[in-house]
């Protein structure tokens, strides 16, 4: 049964935690207890917070290469790359020295910033067959799932065709999880580097433009380090062809602009996860390669001076940002890139079918200018393929149990059934229980696959864990991943690497295994799947996402054809020109900067008042679309992936992508834990002890330990730096108070 799944996402002492709106929990099966987020042991899935032991450090134009050693001796660093950005780089600090590093080198003249590394883990009608599904260009009152909505909903871009639908001259960066280039609704406006290109220059293993990138002909990859920036993951993909797939080519959906140049720039992973410097890099190349919009349909809840330079380095390109999908007041807890100041950014809201804030969308009346169609939007996605897909709607068929301990079950709940190693009950202690697919999966002619499912995890932190192993014969077992902790009532997403299978056959195996101590509710796992990169285009290519991922290209797409209309336009036109053209709306009114809903048209003729409509081709009328089936559509979709049934040959088919501005930002609320360790003896020391929590050096909060030694605090999300202490004069009894020993406190990073 699909699931509507939370991430577990940690910084440093902060456990970050999502339950995005209208998302359903299973209840909890055991006895309440004090819980610390669950941490991977082997693969922290799409994981946001800092990048372990990394700092990004801007120098001072006049400190020389010497002065630059001198400061990364004082703090123990070493370099670790040089940035695009002039006089700044990343280097590597011991474990642990992160905010001391940080403060170290700010204190230094020779240095204008130091911070960390944040990870950051979407009238002329065309001839396109799934254009009457595209409800967010053109509205016809009747939606997608057969409910009816308000038939001026959409963004007018038929009635903007009828003046402009492109230019190729127009470039668009899509710096996000990478572009299926080769997609053939995508093909012939993916963007052509003039200086890597022409004769053999593309293929020639020579960085022909001197910019410190071989062969970047059709863009880059920031993860992988090579110019092939292909989309694992899905969600640039979709991005991309809200934007520019072609349009009138008798194939598959229309993007806002037919034709425009699509330059792919991957900076997510294939969990969707990336990082600061990349993203800020991706931009910066963008900029320096001509790039007239970035789409950035990412985010998340931490300030970089590093990003905000880029973006305000890239004075000539308007940057067009999502808002984020918390159902959050952006004045109040702030997401950036949105909340960065800059007159080259457009922050983008999500409406709905009926033109109303999506009740995902994220909001601000400084921050956030203009909204566009976010919900259910229809566009292209890479050709996935599922060699192994479970929801264990049939129990335990084709999987096979064994081990010592509780033995693993199949368990039903109102979402459905799943799989668990003690139904209804705790582990025992010592058990090393496992279940694994009965006969092997083939991944012959299969690329890039990776395994994912959804999991709740109640263990003993560092000493239990749920493993998650492969095998190509079913008896020599190689782990992938791996997890420990707990994850409260939440279930999250696992995600793990399996390319060193590609080509072979695989067994997959979840073992819980336990030691003799505390244990707990265990580990229960459902939606089991197998997903490769195919080769081969069918046809079906297609899916609906929502979020403001899906707004932002909507925006993007308009400001490309804005520009083929009036090219000699400036940065500070084209925004004017997008905020002033909106349809006001009564729903948005003082919750954005513009208080309205895109209109293609009318932005065209605001930056382009003297142009004129040109002959369009005549297209016989679409035949009316039939609803789509009612359980994956949704009015008001929440921001996790919507539970979709087996799609017939006609109809789009979903795959299970979170829009991943969701999943860094987490509903304004920051959850700090740790754990009061004492030695052999002194029970009493763990439990009641104060533990003071401070943001920036004040005390702000102080909490108690329970029995087992753990504290877990929620607070307002604010920018600064958080720590915890206890005072040895604040442990009870004479016996701690009598050795400093016996108590010491653990953080979590």
């Amino acid at each position: 049964m699909k699931r509507i799944l939370g991430l577990a996402l940690t910084v440093a002492l902060a456990a970050q935690w999502l339950a995005p709106s209208g998302a359903t929990a299973r209840p909890a099966y055991s006895a309440p207890r004090t819980t610390v987020p669950a941490t991977s042991r082997v693969d922290p899935s799409g994981s946001s917070g800092r990048v372990p032991g990394e700092v990004i450090v801007s120098y001072a134009a006049s400190a020389d290469r010497f002065e630059r050693m001198d400061l990364r001796d004082e703090v123990g660093a070493r370099a670790r790359a040089g940035l695009a950005l002039a006089n700044t780089e990343v280097v590597q600090v011991p474990a642990g020295t992160v905010d001391e590093a940080i403060d170290a080198l700010e204190s230094s003249p020779d240095v204008v910033f130091a911070e960390p590394n944040y990870y950051l883990s979407a009238s002329a009608i065309p001839s396109d067959p799934r254009f009457a599904q595209e409800w967010g260009l053109n509205n016809t009152g009747q939606s997608i799932s057969g409910t009816s909505g308000t038939a001026d909903a959409d963004i007018d871009a038929p009635e903007g065709w009828e003046f402009t639908t492109g230019s190729s001259d127009v470039v668009v960066a899509i710096v996000d999880t990478g572009v299926a280039y080769n997609h053939p609704d995508l093909a012939s406006n993916i963007w052509s580097n003039p200086g890597e290109t022409g004769g053999t220059k593309a293929t020639n293993g020579v960085d022909d433009d001197g910019n410190g990138k071989v062969d970047d002909w059709r863009g880059w990859d920031f993860i992988d380090r090579d110019n092939t920036p292909r989309d694992l993951y899905g969600h640039g993909t979709h991005v991309a062809g809200i934007v520019g797939a072609t349009g009138n080519d008798a194939y598959g959906v229309a993007g806002v602009a037919w034709d425009v140049s699509l330059m792919p720039l991957r900076v997510l992973d294939a969990d969707g996860s990336g990082t600061t410097t990349d993203v800020a890099d991706a931009v910066t190349y963008a900029s320096a390669k001509g790039a007239d919009v970035i789409n950035l349909s990412l985010g998340g809840p931490e300030f970089s001076q590093y990003l905000l330079n880029a973006i305000a380095a890239a004075t000539n390109t308007l940057i067009v940002v999502a808002a984020g999908n918390e159902s959050a007041n952006n004045e109040v807890t702030s997401s950036y890139p949105c909340n960065y100041p800059g007159a080259n950014i457009v922050c983008v809201a999500a409406t709905d079918y009926n033109d109303n804030l999506a009740g995902y969308s994220n909001y601000g009346v400084v921050s956030v200018d203009l909204a566009a169609p976010g919900s259910r939007i229809l566009s292209t996605v890479p050709p996935f393929l599922r060699p192994l897909k479970d929801g264990f709607e049939s129990g335990l068929t084709g999987w096979t149990t064994g081990g010592t301990g509780t033995a693993w079950t199949s368990q039903a709940d109102s979402l459905g059934q799943y799989i668990t190693d003690s139904s209804g009950a705790n582990y025992l202690s010592n058990t090393d229980s496992w279940i694994a697919t009965t006969s092997a999966t083939s991944l012959a002619d299969q690329q890039n696959c990776r395994l994912t499912y959804a999991f709740q995890l109640d263990t003993e932190r560092n000493t239990d864990y749920l493993n998650v192993e492969a095998s190509t014969n079913g008896t020599s077992w190689t782990s992938v991943g791996g997890w420990s902790g707990s994850s409260g009532a939440d279930w999250l997403t696992g995600s793990h690497d399996l390319t060193a299978y590609d080509g072979s056959s695989v067994y997959i195996r979840f073992r819980l295994t336990s030691n003799a101590l505390l244990n707990y509710a265990g580990a229960s796992v459902d939606d089991v799947e197998i997903r490769c990169l195919g080769v081969n285009f069918t046809g079906t290519e297609f899916s609906y996402f929502s979020g403001t991922s899906m707004a932002t290209p909507n925006v993007s797409g308009a400001a490309a054809l804005m520009l083929s209309a009036a090219p000699d336009s400036t940065v500070a036109e084209l925004k004017t020109a997008l905020l002033t053209s909106v349809d006001p709306k009564t729903g948005l009114a003082g919750k954005m900067v513009a208080g309205g809903r895109l209109n293609v048209a009318k932005a065209i003729v605001a930056i382009a008042p003297d142009v004129t409509p040109h002959q369009v081709p005549t297209i016989p009328p679409l035949p009316t679309v039939s609803p789509s089936p009612s359980s994956s559509a949704s009015a008001t979709p929440s921001a996790s992936p919507t539970p979709t049934p087996t799609p017939s040959p006609t109809a789009p088919i979903d795959i299970p992508v979170v829009d991943r501005h969701v999943s860094l930002r987490l509903a304004g609320h920051l959850v700090l834990s740790g754990r009061i360790y004492a030695t052999d003896g002194f029970p009493a020391c763990l439990s009641n002890i104060p533990v003071q929590i401070k943001r920036n050096g004040s005390i702000i909060k102080v909490v108690s330990t329970n029995t087992d030694g753990y504290y877990i605090t929620q607070l307002r999300d604010l920018t600064g730096r958080y720590g915890a202490r206890i005072l040895k004069t604040d442990l009870p009894g004479e016996l701690c108070r009598g050795d400093s020993s016996v108590v010491r406190h653990h953080r979590h990073h």
